[in-house]
């Protein structure tokens, strides 16, 4: 980072039982950043693992972001919102873009520049996102 930070980030993902599981940590000089919890509905998670941020700060601070569902997931709908968006953008209607190219292309290059940073020991400069 051009500030000066130091950044690690990890991630998991796995399908164990009826629920997919999604962890994802950023781990910085100040504190951590987690993105996790299970890919459920509300009603059907017991243990309590719903999806939410949390900001966890060295100096004992922390901030719990508010419960979420990934994705609707209603066994008797007609499926989740990106599957709704997969058919309708095949059937040439409307259709919700929830991360669409542009956070693609941010992705991507970011994970670039934290390549280019580890080989070059240096802060490394997020390229080709310009107006984004």
């Amino acid at each position: 980072c051009t500030n000066g930070a130091t950044i690690s980030a990890t991630g998991v993902g796995t399908s164990a039982g009826s629920a997919k599981l999604c962890g994802n940590w950023i781990f910085g000089t100040e504190g951590q950043l987690t993105f996790s919890g299970k890919a459920v509905s509300h009603d059907a998670n017991p243990d309590g693992m719903v999806p939410r941020l949390e900001l966890v700060c060295h100096d004992g601070t922390s901030e719990l972001g508010p419960e979420f569902e990934f994705e609707h997931l209603s066994q008797s709908g007609t499926g989740p919102g990106s599957m709704d968006a997969l058919v309708n953008a095949c059937l040439g209607k409307s259709y919700n873009v929830a991360a669409g190219a542009g956070e693609g292309l941010k992705a991507v290059a970011t994970i670039d520049a934290m390549y280019r940073s580890a080989l070059s020991g240096l802060p490394e400069d997020v390229e080709g996102c310009g107006s984004l």
